[in-house]
């Protein structure tokens, strides 16, 4: 039998074909994030830390409101991506992504 999820929306996350995606138990968005398939989030060992609202010292990425992150794509460390912004297919993220930007990577 055959499971075809198309979309799954959970907590302001919306995964879209989200097979092979992978998120870190810490990575946090605030407000609706579209993640599509075989996407990464996480932490790195010597990655950026940034620091919660409470001063807890956090290695995983901030997903702020409507980012869209497409196929492939790994975000590591403690980034954090600014409200309406959208990072390529592909690309690899180790720093912070401003508002509104679209984001090449590296």
């Amino acid at each position: 039998m055959w499971i075809l999820i198309i979309g799954l929306t959970w907590r302001g996350v919306v995964l879209v074909h989200g097979l092979g995606t992978v998120i870190g138990k810490d990575v946090q968005s605030e407000g609706r994030v579209y993640i599509y398939q075989g996407v990464t989030l996480g932490g790195t060992p010597n990655g950026i830390i940034r620091e919660d609202s409470s001063g807890k010292k956090i290695g995983m990425p901030l997903l702020k409101d409507n980012v869209r992150i497409y196929t492939g794509a790994i975000v590591v460390g403690g980034v954090i991506v600014e409200e309406n912004s959208i990072i390529k297919a592909g690309r690899i993220v180790t720093s912070n992504i401003d508002r509104e930007n679209v984001c090449s990577g590296e």
